[in-house]
């Protein structure tokens, strides 16, 4: 008998269910990560630590920030009033835009105190918006003569992504091996279609019948997630593992993915028939809404509405929005393939008194 015949013998014997230990999606406690004084903040990105970035009000000016678990840090501007912080790398490297003095927005790569402009092609707007762990950024920059370009920047070094002959396209998200995706226009400019990018190949990944579609990020395996419109143009959260995109659902009307994990686990939002945005996460079989997932015991259990959730970690980390104010979301149970240690060492316990019994007769989904 396999190992795993065994596994559910003993858990028949015992009266475990494998199934029901790994169905059920992660309870999480709400940290409010704070503000820089202003009364408005909106989390962007994540890292593996749990340091997080986005933008807050310093008194009536918006400001990238740094919250390390901790306290936030008002990490500045290119040198005019604004800046936006929109992901973070494990090294604490944030990627985000901010407006020079009299100029048009620019991309900036912001480390060890340092926030560096990325420049753009055209001498008008970059942005930065996904970081790898190498600190390559993916963005876009204008062009002379007009439109945008999706790009990507390393070492002081600006490249330009391709399109799919329309004028405009953006690219918002990267992982570790260089892959992109985004947005490109098609010739006549009429449409947009979510792309990845690997190799220097931007593959198109299409709709669900409707006109446009968006990558808005990708994880180390290539799985891109985003949103396609159906015919009706209503836009639809996706998963692309290959070259088609697979629905995630929505709660009534229209959803959208905006991260997704090396596990294929997915936060994103969905409105409802109410027409009032969910955030929620997708295990790989279902999508939840995380206002439904926060535990009982937590101060905050009620009171808030999660708007949208914009990153996730391997951990099971979670940040989402509600209003003005941006949340740190902890799993109290992680969700595996496989029982939780306590459930195992019971198993291991009716396993070996079936092996012993029959000798004397003759991983895990990860979350982020």
């Amino acid at each position: 008998m396999r190992f795993a015949q065994l596994l559910v013998a003993a858990a028949t014997t015992l009266g475990v269910s494998i199934s029901a230990a790994a169905a059920a999606p992660p309870t999480y406690t709400l940290t409010d990560i704070g503000q820089l004084g202003g009364g408005y903040t909106q989390a962007y990105g994540i890292n593996a630590s749990g340091w997080i970035t986005g933008v807050s009000y310093a008194g009536n000016q918006p400001r990238a920030f740094l919250f390390d678990g901790v306290s936030m840090t008002n990490l500045g501007t290119l040198g005019g009033t604004s800046s936006t912080g929109y992901a973070i790398n494990n090294a604490g490297t944030v990627a985000g835009s901010s407006a020079p003095n009299g100029q048009y927005s620019r991309g900036f790569s912001y480390s060890s105190g340092v926030m560096t402009n990325i420049g753009s092609f055209s001498g008008t707007y970059s942005e930065s918006n996904a970081i790898n762990t190498s600190g390559t950024i993916a963005g876009w920059s204008g062009v002379s003569g007009g439109g945008a370009v999706p790009v990507t920047w390393a070492g002081g070094t600006m490249t330009s992504l391709g399109s799919f002959g329309g004028s405009n396209g953006y690219a918002w998200g990267i992982n570790d091996s260089g892959q992109a995706t985004g947005n490109s226009y098609l010739a006549g400019d009429n449409a947009h279609r979510a792309f990845r990018y690997t190799n220097g190949v931007m593959t198109n990944l299409g709709t669900f019948g409707g006109t446009n579609s968006e990558g808005l990020d990708i994880n180390n395996n290539g799985a891109v997630t985003g949103w396609a419109q159906n015919g009706n143009n209503t836009q639809t959260a996706f998963i692309a593992t290959g070259n088609t995109i697979v629905s995630l659902g929505t709660f009534g009307y229209a959803s959208r993915g905006i991260a997704i994990n090396d596990q294929g686990w997915v936060v994103g939002k969905s409105m409802d028939q109410a027409f009032t945005d969910r955030a929620f996460v997708y295990d790989g079989t279902a999508m939840f809404d995380l206002n439904t997932l926060i535990a009982t015991s937590d101060p905050l259990y009620g009171q808030i509405t999660l708007a949208s959730a914009t990153g996730i970690t391997e951990s099971g980390l979670i940040i989402a929005n509600s209003g003005t104010r941006a949340f740190l979301l902890t799993p109290v149970v992680a969700t595996t393939d496989t029982p939780e240690p306590a459930t195992l060492a019971l198993l291991a316990t009716g396993l070996f008194g079936l092996v012993a019994a029959r000798r004397r007769t003759t991983g895990p989904a990860r979350l982020a």
